[in-house]
């Protein structure tokens, strides 16, 4: 993404419970399915400051699972610049209100990105999303990783 985009990109998903997810996939590039795929309990260090990357999140005979990422060089950690471990520490607050919320409807799946019940997120739903803030922002089509 060009320089000149950044700021409207981030005023662009300001705000929406997926902000974290498209800083991450903007931020360092994750591809989609490795951004799905994170688990907070082996994947996101916000103690250290890093995420590793160890599963992408893919649909499989219609289901959503977990499976290993496209190549060796895939599986990798990554240091968090501070506004992304800021943005993922706002994420890890909303996704316990939601958790709250949920009461008993709440699945624990322990992903990074869920939905507000607690399930994983369907990439084509989160493309769908992101275009749809895209497009009411006047910006440009772009892909998400």
């Amino acid at each position: 993404m060009p320089p000149s985009e950044v700021q409207l990109f981030l005023d662009a998903i300001g705000g929406d419970r997926l902000e974290a997810l498209f800083i991450l996939a903007v931020a360092v590039g994750l591809r989609q399915g490795e951004a799905l795929g994170l688990l907070w309990v082996d994947a996101v260090d916000l103690d250290q400051g890093t995420l590793t990357v160890r599963y992408a999140l893919q649909r499989v005979d219609k289901k959503l699972t977990l499976v290993e990422p496209k190549t060796l060089k895939s599986h990798r950690t990554l240091h968090l610049p501070p506004f992304l471990k800021a943005a993922l520490l706002r994420h890890r607050a909303v996704q316990e209100e939601e958790r709250l919320l949920a009461g008993s409807r709440w699945r624990e799946t322990g992903f990074v990105f869920t939905t507000k019940i607690g399930t994983p997120l369907d990439g084509s739903n989160v493309t769908k999303r992101f275009q749809r803030l895209l497009q009411k922002n006047a910006m440009r089509r772009m892909r998400l990783s």
